[in-house]
């Protein structure tokens, strides 16, 4: 996601324009991010609004608008994070994840027989199969651990680089590698059960 620095520049002098630019260009991400950390939709609708007041305030004091991503990713995840830690929360992520580890994905994709070209118009079964898979991967990232679920979205899905997710998280490069390294592992462990081969 590349945001002009300019356009940053100028919402950080209160161009209300600039930053709606700004909300337009990155919301869909954070949305996305958001939800898939809560894993509710209304949760993630109001997370994705703190996110943007919190940025609203605290604008000016982005020294580096070329950063402007990142900084809206560690905004993004310290707000996810203030809302898990309420009281209120921590008895819905405790269902939620003991309901998820009943169930199992991975984040990487299968590899296919080479000597199988798939058809470009999968059967009504095959897009069954295949919604099916994608539930039982999304519920597999949700089971992770917040730690390893963060890298696992950010990267896999949201397509940041380890310097940017690390930067985000205010964590050494090596730890994302790490984290990433190890929430692959637990995915193909949980998914073990669904793909063939494993």
């Amino acid at each position: 996601m590349m945001i002009d620095p300019i356009t940053v520049k100028r919402a950080q002098n209160g161009d209300h324009k600039a930053f709606k630019r700004l909300y337009d260009s990155t919301s869909i991400n954070i949305y996305n991010l958001m939800l898939r950390m809560s894993d509710s939709r209304e949760t993630a609708e109001d997370l994705t609004q703190e996110v943007y007041l919190r940025v609203w305030r605290s604008l000016r004091s982005l020294k580096s608008p070329k950063a402007f991503v990142t900084w809206l990713h560690r905004i993004a995840m310290n707000v996810y994070r203030d809302w898990a830690k309420s009281a209120s929360h921590k008895l819905e992520e405790m269902r939620a994840e003991i309901q998820a580890q009943a169930d199992d994905p991975d984040d990487s994709p299968e590899e296919g027989n080479p000597d199988l070209i798939p058809s470009p118009h999968p059967s009504p079964e095959e897009e069954t199969l295949r919604g099916e898979m994608r539930e039982v991967i999304e519920r597999a990232i949700s089971s992770l651990p917040e730690k390893y679920r963060a890298v696992v979205i950010m990267h896999h899905i949201e397509g940041l680089g380890l310097k940017e997710i690390a930067e985000s998280l205010d964590v050494a490069q090596g730890t994302v590698m790490s984290r990433l390294a190890r929430a692959r592992a637990m995915l193909r462990e949980k998914l073990s059960g669904y793909v063939e081969g494993d």
